[in-house]
């Protein structure tokens, strides 16, 4: 799988993929070098996913963090009365 393609792929689109990996992976019928390349394909969509992972637990600590100042909070509050 290239790249590019991957990086196009939502969350949720790269989770199928893996899943139709796995059934091909568990066919009898799968020869070898195919096994090969869907095990290389599984394990960039996982390295894929799991940065996806990883940046929306940053985004959940940084939501999770209190506000420290006033001033930072009166940012904050005009930001959401703009929307």
């Amino acid at each position: 799988m290239a790249k590019q393609a991957k990086k196009k792929l939502s969350f949720e689109e790269a989770i199928n993929r893996l899943e139709e990996i796995i059934q091909l992976t568990d066919a009898p019928v799968t020869q070898l070098e195919e096994m090969i390349a869907l095990a290389e394909e599984g394990n960039e969509l996982l390295r894929y996913c799991r940065s996806i992972i990883e940046q929306a637990e940053l985004r959940i600590e940084t939501l999770k963090q209190p506000v420290t100042s006033s001033t930072e909070q009166s940012t904050i509050d005009h930001e959401f009365t703009l929307s």
